[in-house]
């Protein structure tokens, strides 16, 4: 068994009926790029919260070291980092078995 045909089967590996009713047999399905746009969302929400006005040479900025700008936006943007990993990963009840 070839482990390609678990992620992105192929017309060897499909059954019968699926050739019959001509599904359409995508690597990823709708859940994943759902949760795959959710996660985006999080990454880019993120990098928004990080960003902000930064210190000059003359004056110091106490944001800097905002909870918001050194917790929050860092995890935000980890949780969508691998929340775009499980979106991809994924697997909808599309693997077939013989």
């Amino acid at each position: 068994m070839n482990i390609s045909n678990l992620f992105c089967p192929n017309d060897k590996t499909l059954s019968r009926d699926t050739k019959k009713t001509g599904a359409n047999i995508f690597c990823l399905h709708r859940v994943n790029y759902i949760i795959m746009a959710i996660a985006f969302a999080l990454i880019l929400l993120g990098f928004i919260l990080m960003a902000g006005p930064s210190c000059t040479m003359n004056e110091f900025n106490p944001d800097v070291f905002s909870l918001r700008r050194s917790v929050l936006a860092p995890s935000l943007s980890f949780l969508g980092y691998l929340l775009m990993v499980v979106g991809i990963m994924y697997q909808h009840d599309f693997v077939r078995r013989k």
